[in-house]
């Protein structure tokens, strides 16, 4: 496969690997009439210069919804222009995009006088995420996955609750969904308690209260450390699209990359914990996130395919350098192994009829692309 920017879904991929930077007229309205960055983790991006702030996402052609990876270096900017945004290369246009529209629901005060936005944020235009857990266990025990930022992130984002819970998050989720009919999906990141079925109870808990108390019905999403008491898997019944983050394939890279996870859990208890899924729902329910750039591309295509084959669908997230974590200097992945490897996940979509989580939302992947045919060479 080769690399199409006349693709909107090339356009993404590269905009992942290579970040993105802005002109300073083009985030004039950024906080204001447009969604800003304002995360509870994967804070990506580099100091900006000369910009007080950035969007979340871009709109790209055909609605395909873009993270944004601030890099000043970028050889690609967003500018404005009389007739709205346009994306360049090394000066060169490439295409137009859209700010997506701030979400009316972050100027909701809650009953407690807070707004909304400190309990919930906007998550690629269709989906609401909530980050329930921010001060993470392996954090605590010095051995975080090597990518993750949700520790540096906290220290700069103080906006964001730690740990929102109870009644005044499921206010938020109902105001949100009330005040934004863009919404299809919530998004649930549990985090990690040092009790693993404390916090998968926790979870579980705030979604089945979400779901009584919203005006209407979306889908739910969670990514989630599996509990040790498998016997707790069953409460995911009322979950549409659970997810456990296994990271990357390889034994010896698990150990490297996710210490914590290797020393509180194990990658063969990920495997047993996701075969029980299985057997209780059935194959394609059950998701395993890894991210493209963490191992060697053929180990990457082993793991899609060994967890297809035992009824999981996988999902990848793109890596990105991410300030604060031992893996910031480490570069992104490589254009054309993304490009092979998104042939190999729409190979493995067709063979087991699998469909990936949160179609169309996810900024940070190209899942939804791949499974919507614009990487078919």
């Amino acid at each position: 496969m080769r690399l199409d920017l006349g693709n909107p879904a090339h356009v993404k991929l590269c905009l992942l690997v290579q970040g993105v930077r802005f002109t300073p007229d083009a985030v004039a309205g950024v906080g204001r009439r447009h969604t800003e960055r304002a995360l509870a983790y994967n804070n990506s991006d580099q100091p900006l210069q000369g910009l007080d702030t950035v969007p979340g996402e871009l709109l790209l052609p055909e609605g395909v919804v873009c993270g944004v990876n601030y890099r000043p270096d970028s050889p690609w900017c967003v500018q404005r222009q009389a007739e709205g945004w346009h994306l360049t290369l090394d000066q060169r246009p490439v295409c137009e995009v859209v700010l997506p529209e701030r979400p009316a629901y972050y100027e909701c005060r809650l009953s407690d006088g807070s707004p909304a936005s400190r309990y919930v944020s906007q998550y690629s235009v269709h989906a609401v995420a909530v980050f329930l857990h921010r001060q993470c266990h392996m954090w605590a025990i010095r051995a975080p996955c090597q990518f993750c930022s949700v520790e540096a992130t906290r220290g700069v984002n103080r906006a964001v609750h730690d740990a929102p819970h109870g009644a005044l998050l499921t206010e938020a989720l109902v105001a949100a969904v009330a005040s934004e009919p863009r919404l299809r999906a919530l998004e649930w990141s549990g985090g990690a308690l040092a009790d693993f079925d404390q916090g998968f109870n926790e979870a579980v808990d705030a979604i089945d209260a979400a779901r009584a108390a919203l005006p209407r019905p979306l889908s739910h999403h969670l990514n989630i450390m599996p509990p040790q008491d498998l016997s707790l898997l069953a409460r995911l019944a009322s979950v549409e699209e659970p997810t456990f983050a296994l990271e990357v394939w390889s034994p010896r890279l698990f150990e490297q990359v996710c210490p914590g996870k290797h020393r509180l859990y194990g990658r063969a208890a990920y495997l047993r914990a996701f075969d029980a899924g299985v057997a209780l729902f059935g194959a394609g329910r059950m998701s395993c996130n890894f991210v493209a750039g963490l191992e060697p591309v053929d180990s990457l295509i082993e793991g899609c395919w060994a967890m297809a084959e035992r009824g999981v669908v996988p999902t990848v997230a793109v890596f990105h350098p991410d300030k604060g974590t031992p893996y910031a200097r480490k570069p992104p992945p490589a254009v054309d192994d993304l490009l092979r490897l998104a042939g190999e996940l729409r190979a493995l979509h067709r063979r087991f009829g699998y469909r990936p989580y949160l179609v169309g939302c996810r900024r940070s992947s190209l899942d939804s692309e791949i499974y919507e045919g614009r990487f078919d060479a």
